[in-house]
């Protein structure tokens, strides 16, 4: 099998749009979390959004394909750092990454990834964040294989409970 890694076209805008919902679907039936009951998303909705990440200079979209099929990807942006008095101003941020079940294990998020890092590195980012929850121990354990480490909790408070 060979698995193909390169940068989304906005061409492929469906493509990832769908992807993209399985990605949010399977994250909300993992979470089982308020946050994540959402309707369904159309895959118009979606390219759209996706659109504006292919249209400006300060994102990126990597995927992975077999046999022409889209089987992963990581969808990421350049932003401003969350600590507006830091030194550092803007940080790489990965806003969503997924392979798909039965392509898991075989090393393509970290193939993903590297092509992140290096679209960074071009830009001289430092470094590059992203977002797990507590419970999703696949996701957890694969990017802290990938050298991520926790620096920071995020909490909540639910007022009505």
């Amino acid at each position: 099998m060979e698995i193909i890694y390169r940068k989304a076209g906005i061409e492929e805008s469906y493509k990832m749009a769908e992807l993209y919902n399985e990605f949010l679907y399977d994250l909300r039936d993992l979470s089982k979390d308020i946050y994540f009951d959402f309707e369904e998303i159309s895959v118009d909705d979606r390219v759209k959004l996706l659109e504006d990440r292919f249209n400006a200079d300060k994102g990126l979209i990597v995927v992975a394909e077999v046999d022409g099929e889209i089987v992963g990807f990581i969808s990421m942006t350049i932003m401003n750092c969350f600590m507006v008095v830091s030194s550092v101003k803007n940080i790489g941020y990965i806003e969503a990454g997924y392979v798909k079940p039965q392509y898991r294990r075989l090393g393509i998020t970290r193939k993903l990834e590297s092509q992140v890092v290096e679209f960074l590195k071009e830009k001289n980012i430092r470094y590059l964040e992203l977002f797990t929850l507590l419970n999703n121990e696949p996701a957890n354990e694969s990017w802290s294989k990938l050298g991520y480490s926790p620096f920071r909790l995020q909490w909540r408070k639910d007022l009505d409970g």
